[in-house]
């Protein structure tokens, strides 16, 4: 056998194979761009180095037209991924692997013994295709690999046929194999990230609920006294006036022993409500623990919306098992920043100021800039 005729023969079973073989590979499998791109140039290259072979020295002379084709399908393949920059990858493997197999068929044309590449191509394809696009996938397949049996007997080469129809069943049997595992693995990973996501939201609902709890008083629904403190600190570090009144419900303890603690968490409850609805949104309101509560009044108008506070809050009617409770309030204001400057001081001065009014007799209201001196002491 001499050695054109040995060249032929190697470059007839192996070349076309692993032409396709790698460039599927190296493109299809890895989702790369560059390699992709270098996969094409390279194809490109190869299969001019094969036509100029088949041209000028008689090499696999037959096949010159089918290296001419293949060139341009790895150069169009190269110069889509240049410029695409794999924006879309499905659309450029499906043009890959159609230039693969106009490649196989077109070889098997030409080459009437040669081994089926159809196998190999399949091989390195399938892993991604099949679980991508599935029935798509086998619809093209089943439609090249019967062209390419057709083309098989029309050369008289039955073999090829065969080998195409076994490597189709094995294709099939694989590939559904694959989609069921790859099925089962995605429904299972779905399942997974639905259960990590449920339990994500509900960790995240539980510490906001943690936070409100923290932050909210139990009973009322009015803010803590720690969360009052913390909220109040921007609004000390400003110029903008405000009242700090502490308000505290007169003869409480005579509610309770009157129509037991039931009732009194009633009456809290109420009163807590109350106060929110008089002050509105952009006001604060804490209670700091049992018959006591502590409120902040913002704006030039406040000391005006505070001596009216008091009768609106006693006007509330509360009610217990049909039982009417009258309730009664005084409440003691400091004002920021004439009376001081920091929580801890304001509330010591209104506390002061409650304690007068308390003094006075019930339903009243006193402000710590209006009380006599010396100052008395709660």
């Amino acid at each position: 056998m001499g050695l054109k005729t040995r060249l032929s023969d190697i470059f007839n079973r192996y070349g076309f194979t692993k032409q396709a073989f790698s460039l599927c590979y190296e493109s299809v499998l890895l989702h790369d761009a560059r390699l992709c791109f270098q996969a094409g140039c390279t194809g490109a290259l190869l299969n001019v180095v094969l036509f100029l072979c088949a041209t000028q020295f008689g090499i696999l002379s037959s096949g010159k037209y089918v290296y001419l084709a293949s060139c341009i399908v790895y150069a169009a393949v190269a110069f889509a991924v240049k410029h695409a920059a794999l924006r879309n990858m499905v659309r450029i493997q499906y043009t890959l692997l159609a230039g693969i197999y106009i490649e196989g068929i077109l070889a098997s044309a030409a080459y009437a013994d040669s081994v089926s590449v159809i196998f190999p191509v399949m091989l390195a394809a399938a892993p991604q295709l099949l679980t991508e696009r599935f029935w798509r996938m086998i619809v093209v397949t089943y439609a090249c690999c019967l062209l390419h049996i057709l083309v098989a007997f029309h050369t008289k080469a039955p073999t090829l046929a065969w080998f195409d129809t076994i490597h189709i069943a094995v294709f099939s049997v694989s590939g559904f194999c694959a989609h069921y595992f790859v099925s089962r693995l995605r429904i299972k990973t779905l399942l997974t990230g639905l259960q990590r996501d449920t339990l994500i939201r509900r960790l995240r609902l539980a510490h906001r609920d943690l936070k409100r709890r923290a932050e909210h008083d139990g009973l009322t629904g009015l803010l803590t006294r720690n969360a009052l403190v913390r909220r109040l600190k921007p609004v000390l570090a400003g110029e903008r006036a405000f009242l700090l009144g502490i308000m505290d419900i007169d003869d409480f303890k005579g509610i309770n022993d009157t129509f037991g603690h039931s009732a009194g968490d009633v009456v809290l409850r109420r009163m807590g409500a109350v106060l929110q609805e008089q002050l509105g949104d952009t006001d604060m309101a804490s209670r700091i623990g049992g018959d006591e509560f502590v409120f902040v009044i913002r704006g030039t108008v406040g000391k005006e919306f505070a001596e009216s506070l008091l009768p609106r809050i006693c006007a509330a009617f509360v009610t217990y098992e049909d039982v009417p409770c009258p309730i009664s309030v005084s409440i003691g204001f400091a004002a920021f920043p004439n009376d001081g400057a920091e929580f801890e001081v304001l509330y010591k001065e209104a506390d002061k100021a409650l304690y007068h009014a308390k003094r006075q007799g019930k339903r009243q209201c006193a402000f710590y800039g209006e009380l006599p001196e010396p100052c008395p002491a709660p």
